[in-house]
């Protein structure tokens, strides 16, 4: 069984609770959490120590229709892809990701049937809501790739519906 504690014991004891957050005390939060700093003036996360960018809705659309180099990568399950993916989008589901930036080209090819990135691509990843393509970042960042994007408007955002 968990222990379950009541946020009034906290209240009373030395430990505190953040007033941000009535999820954990401040005491697990300064031992436990390390929330994603924000650098002033860009979207450049580095929470992990692991930067990537996010890109709207809009950035996005412009960069399809641009002649810049980019890879846009859907790390969902190869079944949500029946509800559509965004045009120009790879598919590389993210549970297989960390194995395929270790994969050399011609395996990564054949499995995927795409190119495999490189180190110093402009990779955008999305999924359904943004949380898997935030985990995605995460992984190509400590993996070594240097221009990391997170659509985190992902599916829903672009298409307007979720499924």
């Amino acid at each position: 069984r968990v222990a379950r504690h009541s946020r009034n014991a906290f209240r009373s004891s030395a430990v505190g609770w953040n007033s941000a957050s009535s999820l954990f005390p401040v005491a697990y939060q300064s031992v436990c959490l390390t929330p994603p700093k924000v650098v002033a003036g860009s979207r450049l996360f580095t929470g992990r120590n692991q930067p990537f960018q996010l890109i709207s809705k809009n950035e996005l659309e412009i960069l399809i229709k641009s002649d810049e180099t980019y890879v846009l990568v859907d790390v969902r399950e190869p079944f949500e892809h029946a509800h559509g993916v965004i045009e120009t989008a790879r598919c590389v589901p993210l549970g297989e990701l960390a194995a395929a930036c270790h994969m050399d080209d011609t395996e990564f090819q054949s499995k995927y049937g795409f190119e495999k990135f490189k180190e110093h691509d402009k990779l955008v990843f999305y999924c359904k809501a943004g949380v898997r393509s935030s985990d995605a970042c995460q992984i190509a960042a400590s993996n070594g790739f240097k221009h990391v994007f997170n659509y985190k408007g992902s599916f829903i955002e672009w298409f307007g519906t979720a499924y």
